[in-house]
């Protein structure tokens, strides 16, 4: 450390040692020894061939070299310490001259062109190159005026190419440090050249960059030339080195742009600092340093780190001795200090102590001229580096605030360098606050203090607000009061910053809570703080009123029209203050500072600006008198925020009660009325948007009696509010209601009728009460009446409660609360207000305007409300009476209550006088409106909606008013204004006014819409058609979405208005037709349709948006062109061309070339929903069709009829006789068909007799044909024929056409089950005849579609030949062969498109399947002969032989007769086919009915086994045969009654030999105690007097006495109970049903129970999954407990919907709607009607009480699909049942008109018993498809492009690998149409199986859930669920384990009947499983014990 020191202080104490002159000498002989003859570009060869002389040289250089050690390089770099050994410690004189001998001594010099190869040739032969180093060195300090420039450039060659030759010696690194020192050999008078210091900084500094530590010694020489003349460390070439060393002082330099902001482009920037005093060395410096300058510089990239982090306290002790040394030294006079000492303490600033020693010198040195440039960086550097706010910082910060300065550029500096202080450090912002406010304060104040508070403020504007209340906090808290001096300090503050000052972040300060301990228990001026933190927010808003607020307010109040944006602005603020403000009051205020009540509530006026003027300015009397007013009126026209209200408000309800309720309602009150006074539009004065300040506010009204009243035991007083505060809190609500209608207007129209009737008085200026708008007529009486029950009910009340508080009997007389009490009801009926209310109530709505802002609501819409609830029948006088009061200003008013004045007028007739000049000059107005050339705001679309709305009203006078309305509006201006019916054309408002107007574009759609609404209600014919030609007409341009609307609307017209239509369009019987607009309405209704089918028809593309409408249909045609559109608009386009071509007939004949083309087939219509192919036509239109005259729509009709059909047409009337010709020919070749089906058509002889004298009367009339028919009624032979017998007719059906019911559709799993029954069960073509014809045209479709494609796999095809092999292998086969040839129509042509596949590549296997069956159908019935036989006989049979089709031969009956028979037949069977054998008995016993026998038998037998195993005393247990029988015995004879009791005895007493108990694995003991308790007290008392009648040693006694002990002392035993007798056969099974039945009553008894909560909601779940099984299992149990469902439902459709949710009831709906669904078809049997119909009745009711609420619409569809399958069961019955709802059912179509079952329900029930055309189509639509029928249970089938979709995932999951792949897949399965999803689950069961034991874990868990919802829709796959689950809980893998064990409580109850094995395996996996899973156990068991009913 000594050494250190001394070394440090060299350059300054010792003097210029004398010995370097003697060295440079030396150093110049040296040189001048060098061989002068070696030339510049000598080279290393020639220099070691040289002279003798120059080897000496090389050897001297070496052998010096060699004989001193090397020191070791970390230990000098790493302390810059150590001293090399052997040298004593010496003073600093000597270890200068030391140093310096050392490595001159050692110095070699060489010629500048020979150091590069000394040097390398040192290090290549192990020589030591240091002494050439320092050669260099000491030639350079010889040349320092102008060095040698090769010398220089072999260094820096050197130093870039070997650093480490600089840095691993401390005798070279010595060396260079000596060219940085000062050169004492030159004069003090200039710098000299810096060139050699520039290099050897930049060599030290490339040898070093890549070292971590430094040796000090950089330090000490940075310190010496910082101190002295700063040659090279503020050389710019010097930066990199400069930078690295001045890490270690931890220094944050100022940037120069903060030094020098007025530094220009002109000045020199290259410049670090002015040169020093005393002469520039820059004339001096020579050629050498600019060309060195020009040719040796190169930018390093030099990384700037710490390397001094070692020695960091070394540093600061070497920087505080020099420190220390300047300002000892210097410190008497501020001038005697340099100015490169003051720029050296700005590069040290970073040490904490040099900061302290400055900042106390610092205001001197900024004070002295010379210094000011250099002390202004210092402060700048003091400011940037105080960032630790420790001690000593907060001091250097007191010292920094406390300077002084006079001159402004100066100032400017400070106040810049104060902006880095505070942004130095987060806390120096509160030391500078504070330091400035106390210097403020003090009596020596700083005149800078404004500005550096300003400076504050603007660097931090809000902080620095809040920091400034909490030193204003912390003043206040002071013993002594510094009110008035804040006061007066916070004025000059504001003053100084120019109103620019958070004034909401200072009061927010100033109301923050104190915390500390100490102020919160020994304070004790709490009070006074109080105050004086309420008065300086007070005076914050005073303050805050700038002279431009104040400017502005002033002009604002005289009237002139300026900006109010400021004064706005400045109130927003007021009204954040005061908000916080009362948080204040409400939060801190009580428990921080717990003031008086009287206290609490005088700052609270004060806050407000409710108090008195003189104490707002009693402190310092400020404001002044003159601007007094003026800012009173400012802080006190304030707006109200929502959170003062409130807070405002819950002061009432705080623990204290700090101020009374009636005061506070009276501070709300006028608080409120004066907001509500401000009224402006710019400005919202009262915003408030939550709804529970109604409640606040009657929280302060309620009367609270006096506590301890006495009232007696069980008195309940009535809810009573006093009367004052309770009419003051509706004035209140009416203010807040006028200016936020739409947050509290409807709410307060529809839930608080007292309010409701305020506000129409003020609306309607009319107050009294009941107001004439709201009761008008008798409604008007019962409000009168109602309230003066009211009040009698009240006053009784009233009375009797103040009789209980007083104790004593009180009358209307002597009471005191009568008067000032009332019913707190605020939603109850309204009340009439006293007289002084509703005079308040006028005088409020004068002066506050209520009724003119409720009248301006347009959401909602007060006015209009009132106007259309009373009608066009009512008078309107207070109407007249607002529009009158408008003065002309109309536009105030809402465009509808114009137009109603205007309709009232209308109607009225206006007289003369002020009447007609007030409607002609509203008409006039509302004129103008509509022909103003904008019509951008919308007013022309409000006006002429308001009276286009009114044609569809349902009132024939509303539609006049609204037509002479549009008359009057829609005319010019020049038009008269009253309307004459003579002058003006029909309807010449609609087809001419009405588009002139400019506005029309906007109009038009309003107008459509509304015409179209007036289509389906108007009955005026003129008027339909007017409305049907301005729609053709401008309609044509609009969106399809928009022509699809109407297309849709003109067909309800066309379709349902048969009448009008009949009335507007041409008839072609009536040729004259009486409307004169026929023909233009029908060419009108053509421009639309075929308008509309221009642009819908698209040509083909893949798929269409999928749509749950069942009423769109996708029509597709020949060409491939398709549409999607509303059924109901074929129909009518069809009715359209029923009339004819009329005189349109090009448009006539497009529309019908569209739907009927000649050369095409009609087109094809497909339901959207599902796909199905729709019933384009449906009969009732073809009766239409056959009526027209029209060709080809008769031909069309007559298409696809079935004789049915034909038969029931031919019946109509109307039929032109040409078509009827056509029916008859087309009966005629039916016959020819099917004669069968004719003649059945035909129901009885009087219907053919009828039929006959029909086709006769047809005849006469000129029709022909119907021969071939009338002969097959056999009862008119003798009809007259004129001419012969015509021909056969060629039948009109040329190609099939599938004509199908809306649902049908055949999936691939079904085609078996079909074809099983089509062709074996006759009943089904009988009952469902068009069912089967509809399904067999599907399964011909799919047939068709895959043999055109050639599709090798043909799914289709593929599954009828594998179910005919399946059927034709099984005992169906003889009838199934026969039904082919009965049913050949059906056969013959599946067999004939089968045929089809012989000529098709690829199906070669199809084709040769089908020859096999074919061979095995001809040879099965090879005598049969029918149509099918010729088709089958056209198969080559011979070219594919196969494999012949072998038949299983049915299993051989056994015989069961006798006991002998049975034993005969077992004991021939070898051991190992006992159990199947014994198996196959049983079960030919049980259909025998003869169980004895068997059992017999199975006795004998074991007893021969026993008795065998007795006598050859065989150890080793009985053979497996009895096990076996012992088994089968006790399922079979329980009671063992049906052997012998010789058998009987030895099963349950026999002795045992040793301990063997057991019998072939089955215990005697619990044979015995079953046996016990299962067997009837006959069978025990019968076995007991067996047993003890003779006594038999081979039985045990212990086991008889055991039985009989038991028999004597069970007590069961002695109630001779009978339940649980079990026997083979039905009484098993109803033993079974009855534990059964014991269970589920007690399952649906605890579902039938719902409790509040989610708990008992999971609960729910689990009893409903145990239900749902058994449902599934066993569902004629279930349907036992039916009557159970349909109580448990009852008495709740009462509640309201919300307290079902609560309590569950809704869930209980859900669950037992999904059990009936379950229970399907077996529900509808007629024997569970009883139940059935209760049960519906329930859902019913709840329908019929909360049918508007959207919740229910899941429940509803559910619902109404269980309905549609009754109905397609059992059409009658529960067509019935329908129509004894079918208002229920309107009414909920009217509210789910996107349901279609819904629809489709109120349909058939409102068609029960009508016979219309439609019936027909409706019934199809309703009806059910067969598959459905028989399966109900399992939901709709899908459609086929979601089983496409189901089939394609179904490949890609078992070809995809990868889990990723699998669960993408999984997620798709998921995502399935939520409708079809649960249909589709089943076809992956397979896969759900094998993902629960993935490895995969995601995978793992997707299937478990998939696997479980499956569960839940089909319980019928549980077992081979529980196999897999099962195998899961058994995998070997721990993580598959754990997540089963986790799922099992999800699907145990589902697989009950496997519970056992479930249960033991999950018991062993949780033995060794990782985690705790017992509690996934624990629930499953509870879940059982549950599912058992216990």
């Amino acid at each position: 450390m000594e050494r250190k020191g001394s070394r440090g202080a060299k350059p300054k104490i010792v003097p210029l040692p004398g010995n370097l002159f003697t060295l440079g000498t030396k150093s110049g002989r040296a040189d001048a020894q060098i061989d002068k003859s070696s030339s510049h570009g000598s080279s290393f060869a020639q220099s070691k061939s040289s002279s003798g002389s120059s080897d000496r040289g090389r050897d001297g250089g070496a052998g010096s070299s060699g004989s001193l050690a090397k020191k070791s390089k970390p230990g000098f770099s790493g302390s810059g310490s150590s001293v090399r050994s052997g040298i004593p410690k010496q003073s600093t004189g000597d270890m200068v001259n030391l140093l310096s001998e050392e490595w001159e001594n050692v110095a070699a010099e060489v010629d500048p062109n020979d150091l590069i190869p000394f040097i390398e040739a040192g290090e290549e032969y192990g020589d030591n190159s240091e002494t050439y180093l320092c050669g260099a060195v000491k030639t350079l300090r010889a040349q320092r005026t102008k060095p040698d420039n090769l010398l220089c450039f072999s260094l820096m060659y050197l130093a870039k190419v070997k650093p480490h030759l600089f840095s691993r010696s401390e005798m070279v690194t010595e060396a260079f440090c000596s060219l940085l020192k000062r050169d004492h050999s030159m004069t003090y008078k200039g710098k000299g050249n810096a060139a050699i210091s520039v290099l050897a900084a930049n060599i030290l500094l490339a040898a070093y960059q890549d070292e971590k530590s430094w040796p000090d010694i950089f330090v000490r020489v940075y310190i010496e030339d910082s101190l002295g003349e700063r040659i090279w460390v503020d050389h710019e070439d010097c930066k990199g080195f400069v930078d690295n060393i001045a890490t270690a002082f931890r220094t944050k330099m100022p940037p120069k742009s903060l030094l020098y902001p007025d530094l220009g482009m002109g000045s020199r920037q290259d410049c670090p600092s002015p040169p020093v005093s005393g002469g520039s060395g820059g004339a001096d410096s020579g050629d050498g340093d600019s060309e060195l300058s020009l040719e040796c510089k190169e930018s390093l990239d030099v990384n700037v780190t710490n390397r001094y982090a070692g020695i960091m306290s070394e540093v600061e002790e070497m920087v505080m001795e020099a420190v220390q040394h300047q300002l000892g030294v210097r410190h008497q006079n501020p001038d005697a200090v340099a100015r490169n000492s003051i720029r050296f303490l700005s590069s040290v600033c970073g040490i904490l102590e040099v900061r302290r020693q400055v900042a106390q010198r610092l205001e001197m040195w900024l004070q002295s001229p010379k210094l000011q440039r250099p002390a202004t960086e210092l402060l700048m550097s003091l400011c940037l580096n105080c960032n630790t706010h420790s001690q000593l910082d907060i001091e250097c910060i007191s010292h920094i605030i406390r300077i002084r300065l006079k001159h402004k550029p100066l100032i400017n500096q400070y106040m810049s360098c104060l902006r880095e202080l505070l942004a130095a450090h987060p806390d120096n912002i509160p030391s500078v606050m504070k330091h400035t406010l106390y210097n403020e304060l003090s009596q020596a104040r700083n005149p800078s203090n404004m500005s550096i508070l300003s400076v504050i403020f603007q660097f931090a504007p809000e902080h620095a607000a809040i920091i400034l209340a909490e030193e204003f906090q912390e003043l206040l808290c002071n013993r002594e009061d510094f009110l008035r001096a804040l006061r007066a300090l916070l004025r000059e503050i504001v003053r100084a910053l120019r109103h620019d000052m958070q004034f909401q972040k200072f009061s927010q300060g100033l109301m923050k809570e104190r915390k500390d301990p100490a102020f919160r228990d020994t304070f004790e001026f709490k009070e006074r703080m109080f105050h004086s933190t309420t008065d300086l927010i007070v005076l914050t808003i005073f303050v805050a009123i700038s002279p431009q607020v104040r400017e502005s307010a002033t002009q604002m109040y005289r009237g002139e029209h300026r900006d109010p944006e400021i004064v706005r602005r400045y109130q927003e603020m007021v009204a954040s203050i005061q908000r916080d403000a009362i948080h204040w009051m409400y939060r801190v205020v009580p428990k921080c500072y717990n003031p008086s009540k009287e206290e609490y509530t005088r700052c609270l006026h004060k806050l407000l600006m409710f108090e008195q003027a003189e104490v707002y300015f009693i402190k310092d009397n400020w404001p002044t008198e003159n601007d007094r007013p003026l800012y009173f009126r400012l802080t006190s026209d304030i707006p109200v925020k929502q959170e003062t209200l409130t807070r405002l408000l819950m002061i009432a309800v705080m623990k204290d009660q700090w101020i009374k309720s009636q005061d506070l309602i009276e501070l709300v009150d006028k608080l409120i009325k004066r907001a509500a006074s401000l009224s402006s539009d710019d400005m919202e004065v009262l915003r408030i948007d939550d709804t529970k300040v109604i409640e606040l506010i009657f929280n302060l009204c309620p009367y609270i009696p006096p506590e301890n009243s006495p009232l007696p035991q069980g008195y309940r007083p009535p809810k009573t509010a006093i009367a004052n505060l309770y009419w003051k809190s509706w004035m209140m609500l009416l203010l807040i209601i006028a200016h936020n209608p739409t947050v509290f207007g409807l709410l307060a129209w529809e839930s608080y009728p007292t309010l409701r009737t305020l506000m129409e008085m003020c609306i309607t200026n009319s107050f009294v009460f009941p107001p004439p708008t709201l009761a008008a007529g008798e409604k008007g009486e019962e409000m009168t009446n109602q309230e003066l029950h009211l009040c009698a009910l009240e006053r009784q009340q009233i009375l009797d409660f103040e009789s209980h508080l007083a104790q004593k009997t009180i009358t209307e007389q002597n009471s005191l609360l009568l008067s000032q009490l009332i019913t707190m009801d605020p939603t109850g009926p309204a009340r009439k207000p006293p007289p002084i209310v509703l005079d308040q109530l006028k005088a409020l709505n004068a002066s506050h305007k209520i009724g003119h802002l409720l009248c301006r609501s347009r959401n909602p819409d007060f006015l209009v409300d009132i106007i259309q609830r009373q009608g066009a029948s009512q008078s309107m006088p207070w109407l007249a009476e607002l529009v009158q009061s408008s003065e002309g200003a109309f536009s105030v008013l809402p465009v509808q209550c114009l137009c109603e004045f205007l309709l009232s007028e209308t109607g009225t007739g206006s007289g003369g006088g002020d009447g007609a000049a007030r409607h002609h000059q509203l008409l006039q107005h509302l004129r103008s409106l509509l022909r103003a050339p904008r019509q951008e705001d919308g007013v022309s679309v409000e006006i002429l909606d308001y009276f286009l709305r009114r044609l569809s009203s349902q009132q024939a006078t509303a539609r006049m008013q609204a037509v002479r309305g549009l008359q009057l509006v829609v005319a010019p201006l020049g038009d008269p204004m009253e309307v004459d019916g003579e002058s003006h054309t029909p309807h010449a408002w609609l087809l001419q006014h009405l588009p002139n107007l400019p506005g029309f574009d906007l109009v038009q759609g309003v107008a459509s819409q509304a015409l179209r609404a007036a289509c389906q209600i108007e009955t005026d014919p003129h008027a339909v058609s007017a409305y049907i030609r301005f729609l053709a007409v401008h309609t044509r341009d609009d969106p399809l979405q928009d022509q699809a609307e109407l297309v849709q609307d003109m067909a309800q017209l066309i379709v349902e208005r048969c009448t009008m239509i009949s009335a507007i369009l041409p008839v072609p019987e009536r040729p004259n037709q009486p409307f004169q607009h026929a023909h233009s309405t029908l060419k009108a209704l053509l421009i639309i349709f075929i308008n509309y089918m221009r642009g819908v028809r698209l040509p083909p593309r893949e798929s269409f948006t999928w749509s749950e409408s069942q009423d769109q249909v996708r029509v597709q045609w020949a060409s491939g062109e398709q549409a999607v559109m509303h059924i109901l608009v074929v129909h009518a386009m069809v009715i359209l061309l029923t009339h004819g071509p009329d005189n349109s007939p090009d448009l006539f004949h497009e529309l019908l070339t569209t739907w009927f083309p000649e050369q095409e087939e009609m087109p094809q219509a497909f339901l959207v929903d599902t796909s199905e192919e729709a019933l384009l036509l449906p009969d009732w239109l073809k009766l239409k069709m056959i009526r027209s005259t029209v060709p080809q729509l008769v031909d069309a009709a007559l298409k696809d009829l079935e004789p049915s059909q034909l038969v029931l047409f031919i019946q109509s009337f109307g039929i032109p006789v040409a078509s009827m010709t056509k029916l008859l020919c087309a009966l005629d070749v039916a016959v020819n068909t099917n004669e069968e089906a004719v003649a059945a058509a035909v129901l009885d002889k009087s219907h053919k007799t009828y039929m006959a004298q029909l086709v006769e009367v047809q005849h006469q009339r000129g029709a022909r044909g119907g021969h071939a028919f009338a002969a097959t009624l056999g009862e008119r032979d003798d009809m007259d024929v004129v001419g012969e017998r015509p021909p056969p007719v060629r039948p009109l059906v040329t190609a099939l056409k599938v004509s199908q019911p809306l649902h049908t559709e055949l999936s691939k799993s079904e085609v078996q089950s079909f074809v099983l029954q089509c062709f074996t069960n006759d009943l089904l073509h009988r009952e469902h005849k068009k069912q089967v014809q509809d399904t067999m045209r599907v399964l011909q479709r799919h047939f068709s579609r895959e043999i055109s494609r050639q599709d090798p796999e043909g799914p289709y095809i593929n599954e009828f030949l594998n179910s005919l092999t399946a059927i034709v292998q099984s005992p169906h086969a003889p009838s199934f062969v026969a039904g082919l040839h009965d049913h050949y129509i059906h056969s013959a042509s599946l067999f004939r498109m089968l045929r089809n596949l012989h000529n098709k590549k690829g199906c070669e296997k199809l084709y040769a399947l089908t020859c096999q069956l074919v061979a095995f159908i001809l040879q099965m019935a090879p005598e049969r002969k029918s149509p099918l036989t010729n088709v089958l006989n056209t198969f080559n049979i011979e070219e594919f032989p196969g494999k012949k089709i072998k038949k299983k031969e049915p299993e051989v009956e056994v015989d069961v007769s006798s006991t002998q028979a049975v034993l005969m037949h077992l004991a021939s069977i070898e051991p190992s086919q006992l159990e199947k054998e014994i198996c196959r008995v049983v079960g030919c016993a049980m259909k025998g009915g003869k169980m004895a026998p068997v059992v017999g038998a199975m006795s004998q037998l074991l007893l021969s086994g026993m008795t065998v195993k007795q006598g050859t005393e065989v150890q080793g247990g009985p053979s497996a045969p009895t096990a076996l029988l012992l088994d089968w015995l006790q399922v079979l004879d329980p009671e063992l009654e049906k052997g012998s009791d010789q058998l009987q005895q030895i099963l349950l007493f026999k002795k045992r030999p040793g301990n063997d108990h057991k019998e072939g694995g089955y215990s005697q003991a619990y044979l015995l105690a079953a046996f016990t308790h299962q067997a009837r007290w006959d069978t025990l008392e019968h076995c007991v007097r067996a047993l003890l009648r003779v006594h038999n040693p081979v039985l045990d006694p212990a086991a008889v006495l055991s039985f009989v002990w038991a028999v004597l002392h069970v007590p069961k035993l002695w109630q001779g109970t009978m339940t649980k007798i079990v026997s083979a056969g039905a009484s098993g099974g109803r033993a079974q049903e009855s534990g059964a039945d014991v269970a589920l009553h007690t399952l649906l008894t605890m579902l039938a129970a719902p409790h509040p909560g989610r708990d008992f909601r999971r609960r729910m779940s689990d009893l409903e999954a145990a239900v749902r099984k058994q449902a599934a299992a066993h569902p004629l149990i279930v349907l036992r407990h039916l009557p159970l469902l349909a109580a448990s439902l009852k008495g709740t459709n009462h509640l309201q919907l919300t307290a079902l949710r609560a309590s569950n009831y809704l869930e209980l709906f859900s669950m037992v709607l999904g059990v009936l669904e379950l229970l399907q078809p077996l529900l509808f049997a007629p024997q569970h009607h009883e139940a059935l119909i209760p049960t519906l009745d329930s859902f019913m009711a709840l329908f019929k009480a909360h049918g508007r609420m959207h919740e229910l619409e899941h429940l509803l569809v559910r619902f109404s699909h269980l309905l549609m399958e009754w109905v397609g069961c059992q059409g009658g019955p529960a067509g019935t049942y329908l129509c004894t709802h079918s208002n229920l059912l309107a009414t909920l179509q009217m509210h789910y008109p996107d349901i279609a079952a819904v629809r489709s329900l109120a349909a058939i029930a409102a068609a029960r018993g009508m016979d219309q055309p439609k019936e027909s189509s409706m019934t199809q639509q309703s009806g059910v498809e067969f598959g459905q029928t028989s399966g109900g249970s399992q939901g709709p089938l899908p459609p086929p492009w979601v089983m496409g979709q189901v089939g394609d995932l179904q490949s890609r999951l078992e070809s995809s690998a990868l889990p990723e792949e699998q669960l993408d897949i999984l997620k798709k399965v998921s995502d399935l149409p939520d409708r079809w999803v649960n249909a589709a689950l089943p076809s992956f069961t397979h896969t759900f199986c094998e993902g629960i034991v993935s490895t995969h874990k995601e995978v793992r868990l997707f299937c478990w859930d998939l696997l479980s919802r499956l569960l839940h829709q089909r319980p019928a796959l549980g077992g081979r669920v529980g196999q897999a689950v099962l195998a899961a809980l058994k995998c070997e893998d721990s993580a598959v384990v754990e997540t089963a064990l986790e799922h099992l409580p999800e699907v145990i109850l589902l697989l009950h009947n496997q519970a056992p094995d479930l249960l033991s395996a999950a018991f062993i996996s949780t033995l060794t499983a990782s985690s705790n899973i017992t509690a996934s156990l624990s629930e499953a068991l509870t879940l059982l014990h549950l599912h058992t009913g216990s």
